[in-house]
């Protein structure tokens, strides 16, 4: 009997080692939170030490966040001795920027009021590539113009070619604390990018063609 009993002791244990290894009751309630692990891989190729990484473990990071980055830069670039991941996908040189019509507010001295004159109407006269004959960005697929921005504040991070609201979804994902515009090229800092970038989507003649994308 007290075999019997010291065995069904035992038995007990053992379960309720097994119970409590397993988590029990409510375990979820004091388990810590997975680790980001693209916040990880980020904040380590922003080390000085980290500079010459590969950023192909960061971008499949990226990917596994939100599909719309898987197989985003098919291509790679170069400029100024920075590589610079591009996608083909975002241009069309025939593209021109839809602007969205705004009423016009007059103040009157007592009360503002809109009235029905639109200002800002139609498009934008310049389409893609006139605007990257001229140092600019072509618009992209969401009618903004094409950014080139790093996503990782490290030497010699890499610049990425993007759409801007992909670049808005990305920067969110990162979890970076570097300002926007510090790590998005604009203006006459990227103008000669984009006038060599042009000519991937022009021929020997001057006309417009589609590349591969």
């Amino acid at each position: 009997m007290k075999k019997n009993n010291a065995l069904i002791a035992l038995m007990l244990v053992s379960s309720s080692s097994a119970f409590a290894n397993s988590g029990g009751y409510g375990a979820d309630r004091h388990q810590m939170p997975p680790q980001n692990n693209l916040h990880q891989i980020r904040k380590s190729l922003e080390m000085p030490s980290q500079g010459n990484q590969s950023y192909d473990l960061f971008i499949s990071a990226l990917a596994k966040k939100d599909g719309r980055f898987v197989d985003y830069w098919p291509k790679k670039g170069s400029w100024n001795e920075q590589v610079v991941y591009q996608n083909n996908a975002l241009f069309d040189m025939e593209r021109f920027q839809t602007i969205e019509p705004k009423l016009h507010s007059k103040n009157t001295g007592i009360v503002d009021y809109t009235d029905s004159t639109l200002t800002n109407t139609g498009i934008d006269y310049q389409n893609s590539i006139t605007k990257m004959l001229q140092g600019k960005p072509g618009i992209g697929p969401d009618n903004q113009e094409i950014v080139l921005c790093r996503l990782v504040n490290g030497l010699n991070a890499p610049y990425f070619e993007m759409s801007k609201s992909d670049f808005d979804q990305a920067y969110a994902l990162i979890g970076s604390r570097t300002p926007k515009g510090v790590l998005c090229l604009r203006s006459i800092f990227s103008a000669t990018y984009w006038q060599k970038r042009k000519f991937d989507f022009i021929d020997y003649a001057g006309d417009v063609v589609q590349p591969w994308r």
